[in-house]
């Protein structure tokens, strides 16, 4: 790990570069290698999290591939067809899977 101060390069900057990360610690730039996520241990309730984000992804993709179904639910969430991907996950995430205003469009 290194901490960088005083970079005019690297200040305000963060995110990852190949095998490293930068990020921003108060004041200064920290540059350290990339977390090995490989023996991490997920509980239950994780794992439940990420299949329901599976599954909410793959329902919003079933939907936004039908321009009518599309179409009924930027309706039903009212928000505009560039944001309804992101609306009908929310609602699914929320619901846990039983999406409310989405009964008409996803049948």
């Amino acid at each position: 790990m290194a901490i960088v101060t005083g970079n005019l390069f690297l200040a305000g900057v963060s995110g990852k570069v190949k095998n490293m990360v930068i990020k921003q610690v108060g004041t200064k730039t920290v540059l350290c290698s990339v977390p090995n996520m490989d023996n991490r241990i997920l509980s239950e309730k994780q794992k439940e999290s990420t299949m329901l984000m599976k599954y909410a992804i793959k329902f919003a993709r079933k939907i936004i591939a039908d321009p009518k179904q599309k179409e009924a639910a930027c309706k039903a969430l009212s928000v505009p067809p560039n944001k309804v991907f992101r609306a009908i996950v929310k609602e699914f995430m929320l619901t846990k899977g039983k999406p409310r205003s989405m009964d008409a469009v996803a049948s």
